[in-house]
């Protein structure tokens, strides 16, 4: 229990609240009150529920009219503006999934309110909550969202999954972005796309991006952020590719990488990339369509296309069009099922699956 003098209320106290005792006490009316202050019933007002706050000059009227000093309602004007300001920092972290983030390891398990609260903003590696506002705030304000309107998106949520991918890219060691060279390493990201075990891809595909100077992360999303990716750049300057592993198979994995790849390569960098890639989340804008036909090309160009027959389409015919193409069969049926040639319960089985263990990714 914190003591008197370092004792932090979880709720707002107004310098009103002390004045309309006052008047009360003296039976005076807000009519009455704002004229012996010489202000407006609507300034008088404002000052009751904190709307107004309290300069010298105000100060020194409500000394004279109420009582105490200028400085007792300097200062008790001073205290509610940072109490309001923790009250509504207490508000956004209980916005925040933290018994997801604890789960996972992002967040410490806490005591109290006040434990909680400084554990969040320093996950966000912010002081306060104005900080974070200007931050991750306005990121989320000026982001390019490309979800389903089925789909509930919790902003809180995507800011966490956010963070949480700047984070576990301080730990990678990224060359100088290479756009040239990135652009070329997608012919070896893509024959990774043949390799089963994410325990064995995932640092391939790492190093391989890493070496052309984009950082890419696998960051499993908290509940209300239906992400499956995001593009945006860090701080340096060098791209950061996040994928959630969120449909938790081969195709749509490869998929929202290469996705991500053309945002990095194709659009503003001062842009950032929220998509949910999933049938029911169109590509409303040109870049996404953009970013949509390039893993389109690389994953199953026209070519490939090609040598499926007219007929039905068997597991043999896209087992043999994936060798040919140096794609996982899973893959190239996920962009079947995305062109309509296959229906989204054809299939299947030639698609790996994965689980989550924790944060880690693996072969189901």
């Amino acid at each position: 229990m914190p003591s008197n003098a370092t004792f932090a209320p979880r709720w707002a106290s107004p310098p009103g609240d002390t004045i309309r005792e006052a008047l009360v006490e003296r039976g005076l009316s807000l009519t009455q009150f704002a004229d012996m202050m010489a202000c407006s019933p609507e300034r008088a007002s404002g000052l009751l529920d904190g709307a107004e706050p309290i300069s010298l000059e105000l100060g020194r009227r409500l000394a004279d009219t109420i009582g105490a000093t200028t400085q007792f309602w300097m200062s008790r004007d001073a205290q509610y503006r940072d109490d309001l300001d923790r009250v509504k920092a207490d508000r956004w972290a209980e916005s925040l999934p933290t018994a997801e983030m604890r789960k996972l390891g992002w967040l410490p398990k806490t005591s109290d309110w006040h434990e909680r609260l400084d554990a969040s903003l320093h996950f966000f590696g912010v002081p306060d909550l104005r900080t974070w506002n200007d931050t991750y705030g306005s990121m989320l304000a000026t982001a390019k969202f490309r979800t389903s309107p089925k789909i509930r998106t919790d902003a809180a949520a995507v800011a966490v999954w956010l963070r949480q991918g700047e984070v576990e890219a301080q730990h990678l060691n990224v060359e100088r972005w290479n756009p040239v060279r990135f652009r070329d390493a997608l012919a070896d990201a893509k024959s990774l796309t043949r390799e089963k075990d994410p325990a064995v891809f995932l640092p391939a595909l790492t190093s391989l991006c890493a070496s052309a100077g984009v950082a890419i992360v696998l960051v499993r999303s908290p509940q209300g952020c239906p992400a499956s990716g995001v593009a945006r750049r860090l701080e340096s300057g060098n791209p950061l590719l996040v994928l959630s592993g969120r449909h938790r198979s081969d195709d749509h994995l490869w998929f929202t990488f290469f996705h991500e790849a053309a945002h990095a390569l194709l659009h503003d960098p001062g842009l950032v990339f929220v998509d949910e890639l999933a049938p029911e989340s169109p590509a409303a804008s040109d870049a996404e369509r953009e970013a949509d036909k390039f893993a389109e090309d690389i994953l199953c160009p026209r070519s490939l296309l090609e040598m499926l027959p007219s007929r039905r389409i068997t597991t043999r015919d896209v087992i043999r069009v994936g060798r040919a193409g140096g794609v996982a069969p899973g893959v190239i049926v996920g962009q079947l099922q995305h062109n309509g040639i296959l229906g989204y319960d054809q299939l299947n089985s030639l698609k790996r699956r994965y689980r989550w263990n924790g944060s880690n990714l693996e072969s189901a």
